[in-house]
């Protein structure tokens, strides 16, 4: 039996290169292995990129880009081009393709790898994943015309689904938690990974040596845990991993380090937790333990977290051990300085407590940067500057990132909803006023 998983090439104005290794593919990559299923790998996203002349869809950015005050120079293709992930569809035969389809803005870029796989192999059966499948499961399945999708964490579904594959019998299909097909809708709580010390490690070994290096330093991706205790109401954690928040044991965590260390001669981790160090003692053993690690076996790891850490139980104890152990750079998210909108938003601390976090790690000697949200429904101008004097305040490196709505239920409007489509005005903020703040902000703070 043959499983081909692929992620998608995004096409942008910007990409981060350090989101380019398919975490989510790789750990069922590591389920098939335990089946004994041949898999192939087939990361369309690398650091290639092409530019491509700018989508209809975004028209109406025009008058900007010609007047010269549109912030990005151009829209571009980033990974393999169309004819060279054709190609190896057309070349590679298997009863199973697993698309990943994680943000919403790139929808197309997975749609049009499943159009070219049932051009190819009408035959094989598709199943779709990540964060925008598990949003809208009805288009892929009704739509697209997928097979399966794999809403929420997929470990479970997968391991039902290739035992369908293997047997043909239905009923593996029918009592498998988080996946969704024809006859199977019943769309309602997701079924997160319990023990996550029982999944297999991803499997890094599908990977190509360019896949491996972050900023020319040889690393990974990984998690310490999955979900996220807080309601932030703009993000869409609680609806991808459900309402409990689990880590991983420490042991285990370790086990993976040492083996990517020992395997991949890897030195830089990057943690794509949602909130990596929520459990407070948690944190204090877990970075205990990496300084001890990297001590014994003398040698210096770069650690990483740029998904953010959240502030909420951050203190002077957890950020003098996170520099010790090799995080040098510390990403914060405000979203706001206003306590009016933090609260509505069901933001988990204040500024009062930011701020305190941020003169504890900035006397520690982190390199800090902050992100904070334009165009937030009901945010005003005066918000928007009051949340400027605050951050100049803090002398603090800030990234802008502009509003948009996760959970925007229209096809025609799934491409725009990016920060860098600056799409959705209001009744406060026009796009002009959105894009001339992203422009303040980024001369300001960023230079």
């Amino acid at each position: 039996m043959k499983l081909i998983l692929i992620q998608p090439p995004i096409e942008d104005f910007y990409y981060t290169p350090v989101r380019r290794q398919p975490l989510g593919l790789l750990y069922l990559a590591g389920i098939a292995k335990s089946k004994n299923w041949e898999t192939l790998l087939i990361n369309a996203h690398s650091p290639k990129k092409s530019v491509l002349a700018l989508p209809d869809s975004f028209s109406y950015l025009t008058p900007y880009i010609e007047n010269h005050t549109f912030p990005f120079k151009n829209y571009y293709h980033w990974g393999a081009s169309w004819q060279e992930i054709e190609k190896q569809i057309r070349e590679n035969k298997g009863e199973l393709f697993a698309v990943s389809s994680l943000f919403t803005p790139y929808y197309q870029e997975s749609e049009t790898v499943i159009r070219l796989i049932q051009k190819y192999h009408p035959e094989a059966l598709i199943a779709a994943g990540g964060s925008h499948a598990t949003l809208f499961p009805d288009y892929y399945l009704d739509t697209l015309k997928v097979n399966f999708v794999i809403a929420g964490e997929g470990e479970k579904a997968f391991s039902c689904l290739l035992d369908f594959i293997q047997t043909g019998k239905k009923e593996f299909l029918f009592y498998a938690p988080n996946l969704f097909f024809k006859e199977k809708r019943g769309y309602g709580e997701l079924f997160p990974e319990e023990n996550l010390d029982l999944l297999p490690f991803p499997q890094r070994d599908l990977l190509k040596e360019r896949d491996l290096f972050f900023y020319r330093k040889k690393g990974v991706s990984l998690i310490a845990g999955r979900g996220c205790p807080n309601q932030c109401s703009f993000c869409s954690s609680r609806k991808v991993f459900g309402n409990q928040y689990r880590v991983r044991s420490i042991d285990n965590i370790m086990k993976e380090i040492d083996e990517c260390v020992v395997k991949y001669q890897a030195h830089f981790f990057n943690f794509e937790d949602d909130n990596l160090f929520h459990n407070h003692s948690f944190a204090i053993d877990f970075l205990k333990i990496l300084i001890k690690y990297q001590k014994e076996k003398n040698m210096t790891f770069d650690f990483t977290a740029m998904n953010g850490i959240s502030a909420e139980t951050l203190d002077e104890e957890i950020l003098t051990l996170m520099k010790k152990a090799g995080f040098q750079e510390l990403n914060l998210a405000l979203v706001t300085a206003s306590l009016k909108t933090q609260n509505q938003l069901k933001r988990p601390f204040d500024s009062s407590h930011f701020q305190i976090i941020v003169q504890q790690a900035q006397k520690i000697g982190f390199n800090l940067r902050t992100y904070f949200i334009l165009g937030l429904p009901n945010q005003t101008k005066e918000e928007i500057q009051l949340t400027d004097s605050f951050l100049k305040k803090l002398n603090l490196k800030a990234i802008p990132s502009v509003y948009y709505d996760i959970f925007e239920n229209n096809p025609e409007k799934w491409k725009i909803q990016r920060s860098s489509g600056f799409a959705n005005e209001t009744k406060y903020l026009s796009r002009k006023d959105l894009i001339v703040f992203f422009n303040l902000f980024v001369k300001e703070f960023v230079h």
